[in-house]
């Protein structure tokens, strides 16, 4: 089996994440389909190394970025406490279907909790012509919270983890 590694990214993945970010078929499945200017993006980077409610990881496998996941602090909407944390990420063109993205969702779990003890839950908006992400969110576990024409809420309640 290859190997997988997820670890937080660097000053040094800046080029690497803007590749990610503007890759046709993720600005495509984004909510945010715009094409990102660098110097936007640089801005955005730095911010983000900064932000004690978000943390930026970078997927490699056989030491090969392959991939990107993104949380941030959020509020739970069941309990209404700022307990959540908002999933964003992407795979690498090269590294499409082979059940990475299921991979991230399964692994962000554990791995950002080190970072945010205090999480309840995982929570992630998919368009519903995504259909990948649609497929990976529930075969990690995840539950569809809510459905509407624009997006489906998925939900990763933590104390699902046995």
């Amino acid at each position: 089996m290859e190997e997988r590694r997820l670890r937080k990214a660097n000053e040094n993945d800046c080029d690497l994440l803007y590749r990610f970010r503007n890759d046709p078929l993720v600005r495509e499945m984004s909510f945010h389909t715009e094409e990102i200017h660098y110097t936007v993006h640089q801005e955005f980077f730095e911010k983000l190394l900064a932000d004690r409610d978000r943390r930026q990881y970078v997927l490699e496998v056989e030491g090969e970025p392959a991939g990107q996941i993104r949380v941030k602090a959020a509020e739970d909407p069941v309990t209404g406490t700022r307990t959540a944390l908002e999933i964003s990420y992407s795979v690498d063109r090269a590294f499409r279907r082979r059940g990475l993205g299921t991979w991230l969702l399964r692994e962000i779990v554990q791995t950002a909790k080190e970072d945010f003890p205090e999480t309840s839950v995982f929570l992630g908006s998919v368009k519903p012509e995504n259909q990948a992400s649609n497929r990976a969110f529930l075969r990690a576990g995840y539950e569809a919270l809510r459905t509407d024409e624009e997006k489906t809420l998925y939900q990763y309640r933590v104390d699902a983890i046995k």
